[in-house]
């Protein structure tokens, strides 16, 4: 329930569908990170979980010198499928979109 309104809403995303579990990993658009992005999307009324929280101490250290110094993880977002109905996660995909559009470049 929320691969089809991801590509549908927010142009640009990236993800694998899951074919399990509770999460889906994104990659956002452009070169916007997810730690940027987290605190604007809380303003929208939306959260995810910043990629590079989610990642081991020596992938989080190392730089990746193709992103500008950021870390490997920085440009992904985890979204949660788990505890919402469709219509909530339509709604919170619409948020995280409003969000991306108010902090990307026109």
């Amino acid at each position: 329930p929320l691969c089809s309104p991801l590509s549908a809403v927010i142009p640009g995303v990236e993800f694998y569908e899951p074919t399990g579990g509770s999460f889906i990993w994104v990659r956002l658009p452009g070169e916007l990170s997810g730690k940027a992005l987290a605190p604007v999307a809380v303003e929208h009324g939306v959260q995810f979980c910043p990629g590079f929280r989610c990642a081991v101490a020596d992938l989080n250290s190392e730089l990746d010198s193709n992103a500008g110094g950021s870390t490997q993880l920085d440009r992904f977002v985890r979204l949660s499928f788990a505890f919402y109905c469709e219509e909530e996660l339509v709604e919170g995909i619409r948020r995280l979109a409003r969000a991306i559009d108010s902090v990307s470049p026109s």
